[in-house]
């Protein structure tokens, strides 16, 4: 088995206990081949030595996803291009450098963010302090100068807000499909089995803070679409009662889910047809020549 290694400019000290571990190793995984009627080709084995980071897309990968090692990469290359910039800073105009910082710089801040999302405020603390380092230059402003008023001028987001827009931006086309597919596949919409006050519909009663008689609670009003035009209908009359002077019918709605009814006045309902079939077939039911009153 053979090693090469390319370090220029640096010694490597050998690792005498290495070669040992692999041997032992070795035989271990050979043993245990063999005992499961295995054949091990040495000469045909390599091994694969995995580092704690590996770089994928540009985006430097931990073996604990902390995303340190990410962040100070970009971090390290965001200053070296600040100093460059700052060289050449006294011949720029401030439209000049801010298009050239966004272009360079806060570009890199913004690749692939979103994987950061969750991280601590101390992990993103570097990126952070590239973003302030970035407005002053823009501005030519000292190093220990305030930037939040020069974020605010440039209408930059901090870098925590960009974390969190470019993860809500993801998540709003996956689900409305403007996102690729493989992303909008793994959003599945939630239909809740009852009423929720989160609902476009407006189920929940509005009941008055004060009444006459405590006790006496009043029906809510029938349903109304809040974000769509108004196109319920009755669909079938349920049941009828006397409250107080009044006689209602228990109305059920077209277009809504089977639990949205609602007492509705006798004058409210316009559909004699309706009427005129429910007392038919329930006799026994209050009619409109009731008279019934709460003693």
């Amino acid at each position: 088995m053979e090693m090469v290694c390319f370090l220029p400019g640096r010694s490597l000290i050998p690792d005498t206990t290495a070669s040992a571990r692999i041997s032992a190793c070795l035989s271990d995984i050979s043993l245990w081949m063999r005992a499961h009627q295995l054949k091990l080709n040495p000469s045909k084995t390599e091994l694969l030595v995995i580092p704690a980071t590996a770089r994928n897309l540009g985006v430097t990968m931990d073996n604990e996803l902390s995303f340190f090692p990410h962040v100070a990469n970009v971090a390290r290359s965001c200053r070296f291009l600040l100093y460059n910039i700052r060289r050449i800073r006294p011949f720029l105009s401030i439209q000049a450098a801010q298009v050239l910082v966004q272009s360079l710089v806060i570009s890199r801040l913004d690749y692939c963010n979103s994987l950061l999302a969750g991280l601590p405020l101390n992990a993103i603390r570097p990126l952070q302090m590239i973003q302030n380092a970035a407005a002053r230059l823009v501005f030519n402003q000292p190093k220990f100068s305030h930037t939040t008023p020069l974020l605010r001028s440039l209408h930059w987001l901090p870098v925590a807000a960009r974390i969190r827009f470019k993860t809500l931006m993801l998540a709003y086309k996956a689900k409305n499909g403007p996102a690729p597919s493989y992303l909008s596949d793994l959003i599945t919409s939630r239909t809740a089995p009852r009423c929720l006050r989160s609902s476009s519909i407006a189920r929940l009663p509005f009941y008055p803070s004060t009444t006459e008689n405590p006790r006496f609670i009043t029906d809510p009003p029938p349903p109304e679409v809040l974000d769509k035009p108004s196109i319920y209908s009755i669909r079938e009359i349920l049941y009828s009662r006397c409250q107080g002077p009044t006689l209602k019918n228990l109305i059920d709605w077209e277009g809504y889910c089977p639990e949205e009814h609602s007492w509705v006045p006798r004058q409210d309902v316009l559909d004699l047809a309706l009427l005129k079939e429910f007392h038919l077939n329930h006799p026994d039911r209050p009619a409109p020549s009731c008279s019934w009153r709460r003693g």
